[in-house]
């Protein structure tokens, strides 16, 4: 049980890196919109980057339900040593997963955050 934990706080890093990434990413993309829109909008900047974070949330997650529905599409990993040394008990599926489930209740706090402050 003891490793599970494990898999998961790395999971929990994985998500972090993925969440500042993609808000970086819908930063950019905000902040572009906004120049086209001709005024600058800080919580529209804002809104695009807990945006884009939803959207790589579900991305993940779109890839975890095909990975879990059709076993035929997950070769075996080539780097499978390496593998093991970051995770012992999780499949690339369940990190997929994981890591997905951690991006979207971040971006879920976030949006939330935003809507009061409209």
């Amino acid at each position: 049980m003891n490793n599970f934990f494990v898999d998961i706080k790395e999971c929990v890093k994985i998500s972090i890196k993925i969440i500042l990434i993609s808000f970086l990413l819908g930063l950019l993309v905000g902040l572009i919109g906004s120049a086209i829109k001709g005024a600058f909008d800080a919580v529209y900047i804002l809104e695009w980057g807990g945006r884009v974070i939803t959207y790589a949330a579900c991305f993940g997650l779109f890839m975890a339900a095909v990975s879990f529905t059709k076993k035929d599409l997950m070769r075996p990993l080539n780097y499978e040593k390496q593998w093991k040394t970051y995770f012992i008990r999780l499949n690339l599926a369940q990190v997929i997963f994981f890591v997905s489930i951690f991006t979207l209740i971040i971006s879920l706090a976030v949006n939330s955050i935003l809507f009061y402050f409209k």
